[in-house]
């Protein structure tokens, strides 16, 4: 079981590097079910016709010119359906994050997820 939650969770955090919009559309209806609702501290997305559009510009905004990556630390916890796991955005050759963030999700029958929340994790003082 823990390998398979540590292959979602990164499938999760890497769907967010992606270049090619038709693969990353196909790894969002992968990883997502059709009416998923994703929350954020200031948004909400639902479905597949706002998620991509979400994350496609998550992909421009951080990735695309090179400066970061999303990865996955490992640590990911499961159970009853829901998983939690951190995620961050760090320089591609690796270093020190420029973001953290804790993602919970809850899967439905099929392994997808129904509901996301992202939470930004609290810079260290």
């Amino acid at each position: 079981m823990d390998s398979d939650i540590d292959t979602f969770a990164d499938r999760y955090a890497t769907v967010w590097n992606e270049p090619d919009p038709e693969l990353r559309r196909k790894r969002i209806a992968e990883l997502w079910a059709e009416d998923a609702v994703e929350c954020t501290p200031t948004s909400e997305y639902r479905g597949h016709v706002e998620l991509e559009p979400r994350v496609t510009a998550a992909y421009e905004q951080f990735v695309a010119g090179g400066q970061h990556v999303f990865t996955y630390p490992g640590g990911a916890v499961a159970h009853h359906g829901a998983v939690l796991f951190p995620t961050h955005m760090v320089p591609p050759g690796g270093g020190d994050p420029a973001w953290t963030g804790t993602v919970f999700v809850l899967l439905g029958e099929d392994g997808r997820i129904t509901r996301d929340y992202q939470f930004t994790d609290p810079s260290p003082a």
